[in-house]
């Protein structure tokens, strides 16, 4: 028997930019099967929502989080839904737990996302089943989840499982045979269903743990060349590149500006580029 759900006296914001108005819904298993003007009756067996002075919205799509981890502890993701979220996107900033070892992952992660080292690497170890991009999305597959997930490929992670994670740590370029591997694994993972590619230049973001801390993240050690390769790759293929600037060179956040126009490439950008968090940023400017 159909689980029937009958939301009464809502606000409706639809997600089409129509005016908000008082609505009345009626669910079955989760589908949306009737929207009325009218207060709709319980037709037996009906769970009924009388939902006046609050809203009804379409589910919030929560663009960058860090929940790579966090989601193999709590998959239900219960903060995000009681919110309203109900699709959330990680692997950002170049991070991810997609490739690479326990240790690497657990380096890259500790710091920039001030998780502690010592909780982070023995999760890690217990949860880290997969190797490949695929075998990752496959696990999602196993997890009780209680959001849409998805992600995109970490430039950190990849750069670092095909060049090896102390040489991914400097400026040395991949080989020629290194970066056919990475551009092969972004194309596999677009193919995938993965988002896109993220990066980061940021020289604020460091590696943790002891083997190499402080160093910057392996994304941040790629040459312009080497990420435009990537970035060419994303744009032949339709996909989205989420990117974290320099925040200390102003100049940076322009060149992915001007890529998006260019390329009509999808960018999502975080960045303190607005004159109130920086009021001098007019100088950047021509």
């Amino acid at each position: 028997m159909s689980e029937v759900i009958i939301i009464n006296n809502g606000l409706l914001f639809d997600g089409t930019q129509q005016k908000a108005s008082v609505r009345h819904i009626q669910i079955a298993d989760g589908i949306i099967q009737r929207i009325s003007n009218t207060p709709i009756s319980n037709p037996g067996g009906a769970r009924m929502v009388d939902a006046a002075g609050k809203w009804i919205t379409p589910g919030f799509i929560d663009i960058h989080t860090h929940y790579d981890a966090e989601v193999e502890v709590m998959p239900e993701l219960p903060e995000s839904l009681r919110h309203g979220v109900t699709t959330i996107f990680m692997g950002s900033c170049s991070l991810s737990a997609a490739l690479g070892t326990p240790e690497d992952v657990t380096d890259m992660f500790t710091r920039v996302e001030a998780i502690p080292y010592d909780s982070l690497l023995p999760l890690m170890k217990e949860k880290k089943s997969w190797n490949t991009l695929r075998e990752y999305r496959d696990h999602f597959e196993q997890l009780p989840l209680g959001v849409n997930v998805a992600s995109y490929i970490g430039y950190s992670a990849v750069r670092s499982h095909v060049m090896g994670f102390e040489a991914s740590l400097t400026r040395q370029k991949p080989t020629d045979e290194q970066m056919t591997e990475i551009l092969r694994l972004i194309q596999e993972g677009i193919d995938l269903g993965y988002l896109g590619l993220s990066i980061n230049t940021n020289f604020w973001d460091k590696v943790g743990g002891n083997r190499y801390r402080s160093h910057l993240l392996p994304s941040s050690y790629a040459s312009w060349g080497e990420l435009f390769q990537c970035i060419r790759l994303v744009a032949r293929n339709n996909s989205s590149l989420q990117c974290i600037p320099n925040i200390s060179t102003k100049y940076e956040v322009f060149v992915y500006l001007a890529l998006s126009m260019i390329r009509k490439l999808r960018i999502s950008l975080v960045s303190l580029m607005d004159i109130r968090s920086n009021r001098s940023i007019y100088r950047v400017l021509p």
